[in-house]
Parts: structure tokens; sequence; C-alpha cells
């Protein structure tokens, strides 16, 4: 915590970044844990959402608690998204109409039933980050396509779009495997 406060100057602001991260700091990290599935990622990641609340103490000021609250889970899902995009390095490259060509059926579900959960993480973890983070959303965190439309300042049919593709490049990825036929 000391880092934090180190970047704060005013001893008021740093009483009450003091007060907002031992209030917060447990939560917001269980949030992103459950995201990530990684504790070190997840360390990464807190560091980075404590070091913009720390950044921008004054925002907080006069504010309520749910509020503050609400404002620093919308910059911990901003930072565990962008931690995504970075880890995206083995993106997959196909054309829309590949994509569009892929069959996608309902055995996709029965098949990851029988697989290990880290051959779908990794198949997960080769989709770009533009079908990436609309999945997880929506199937990880049971975001409704509007709800998700809403986070990521998308219009409902782009976000449907790019998980009816997803979804689709799953399944390729899944059948290159040998997972799914």
């Amino acid at each position: 915590m000391l880092l934090y406060l180190s970047m704060i100057d005013s001893e008021s602001d740093q009483t009450e970044f003091e007060r907002i991260y031992r209030k917060y700091e447990e939560p917001i990290f269980r949030k992103i844990l459950y995201i990530l599935h990684n504790q070190q990622d997840t360390e990464d990641v807190m560091q980075e959402v404590w070091i913009k609340v720390a950044k921008n103490i004054s925002v907080f000021r006069d504010m309520n608690d749910t509020v503050i609250f609400s404002y620093i889970m919308k910059i911990a899902n901003n930072q565990t998204m962008s931690f995504f995009r970075k880890q995206n390095q083995n993106e997959v490259s196909m054309t829309d109409e590949e994509v569009d060509e892929i069959v996608c059926d309902d055995a996709l579900f029965t098949a990851c039933e029988r697989v290990e959960i880290e051959e779908i993480t990794a198949c997960f973890a080769e989709l770009p980050a533009i079908y990436r983070d609309v999945l997880s959303l929506y199937f990880f965190h049971g975001n409704t396509t509007s709800q998700i439309a809403r986070l990521l300042g998308m219009k409902d049919s782009t976000v449907s779009s790019r998980l009816n593709r997803g979804r689709k490049l799953l399944i390729r990825l899944l059948e290159r495997r040998g997972i799914h036929e």
C-alpha cells in the first residue's frame, strides 16, 4: 500500500485511499480471481486497478460508498479485459466468410462436458479478443446481450454477431484438437 500512498500528495486523500483500499481490496481481488483463475495474473491486474484509483483519488471525494465500489469495479473490469487482450498472442486468423461457413450445433456443449477444462481454456485463449470478450461475458459471467453491449459500448446486433461467430470459431478450434466432430 505504501507504493499507492506515495503517489498521493494530500494527507486527507491518503487517508481516504487507505479507507477505500481496506474496504474494497478483498471483494475486488475475489472478482478478478474469479475471472482470471490465476493468482499471479490477478495480483498484476489488482496493482493496475489500485494505481488508477490512487492517481484519481480526488474523484472519490464526494462519492458515497456504493458509487465508489461501482466505480472501482468498473476499473477492475476494464483492467481485466485489457489483460485478456494483451494475453492474446495466438489469434486465429480467418476471414468472416470462413467463420460463417462453420456449422454451429448443440453438440458443442455435449463435447465440452467430456473434455478437461484445460483443453477448453486453451481453445478459448486462441480466440481473437473481439470474440473471446463477448463469449466470456456471456457464458462465464451470465450477462445478457444487452448488458454486454452496454459494458463494451457496442450495439446489441454487434454483440449477437460476435457471439455467433465466436461460438463457431470455438467449435473449429475444438475440431482441430479432435474434441468436437
